[in-house]
């Protein structure tokens, strides 16, 4: 999860873990925001904010055209930060039967790039 992400921002008090968000990008014209979350107990300070800020600042999502993210129940928190509702887009799954550890992590860019005939 973590190699395959642009950025991501941690949050700790001591040794805990409090706060985390993650994002991937192309770096040009999409990014997607992930996982963030924000312990009970630390919601409504502003950490929530400062860790989208972050992502938002990181050099792969800098200037990206759209920055997309999913959320169950916090609209009007992502609202405050500037997202709006997307009514013209739809979700969409697909789910794999293949385990997320059964994929070669090690694969060159290269090798992944498949090239197909368009005849």
């Amino acid at each position: 999860m973590l190699a395959g992400s642009q950025a991501a921002i941690s949050a700790w008090q001591g040794s805990r873990l409090v706060g985390f968000g993650r994002a991937t990008s192309d770096g040009v014209f999409r990014a997607v925001l992930w996982d963030v979350v924000v312990a009970g107990e630390h919601q409504g300070r502003g950490l929530g904010r400062k860790i989208v800020e972050a992502l938002l600042g990181e050099p792969a999502l800098r200037g990206v055209e759209r920055t997309y993210l999913m959320t169950t129940n916090s609209a009007g928190f992502y609202e405050q930060l500037g997202f709006t509702a997307a009514d013209c887009q739809k979700l969409m799954l697909r789910f794999s039967d293949e385990k997320p550890n059964q994929r070669d992590s090690t694969t060159d860019v290269e090798d992944q790039t498949k090239k197909i005939d368009s005849q």
